[in-house]
């Protein structure tokens, strides 16, 4: 679980234990390339803000906030298996197909 001190991202205060934090957790659910972070704000971690935000946000701005809905969905986020035995129907089965090999490669 991420725990953050203060908000994240855009114009915040972005701590460096913060971002930190919320680096290793963008890369734990395959958001951002994984690379050492100095817990400094930069380009590739504002982007996996903002890919998260994508998911549930019409217009994502960028922040995490302690304790509000992207700080949330970060934390809830995990990958879901298909059951063996499982059959998934027609687009459904090929989007699943995209979303594995995509999620492995950051892995």
């Amino acid at each position: 679980m991420m725990i953050l001190t203060q908000a994240v991202g855009k114009g915040c205060p972005n701590r460096p234990e913060d971002v930190k934090a919320l680096h290793r957790r963008l890369m734990e659910i395959g958001k951002i390339p994984c690379y050492v972070s100095q817990g400094i704000m930069d380009d590739r971690i504002m982007k996996g803000i903002i890919d998260v935000q994508k998911h549930f946000m019409r217009s994502p701005d960028g922040v995490i906030s302690v304790n509000h809905a992207t700080h949330s969905f970060i934390n809830l986020w995990s990958t879901k298996k298909v059951s063996p035995g499982v059959q998934l129907p027609g687009r459904l089965k090929t989007a699943w197909d995209m979303v594995i090999n995509l999620a492995t490669k950051y892995i």
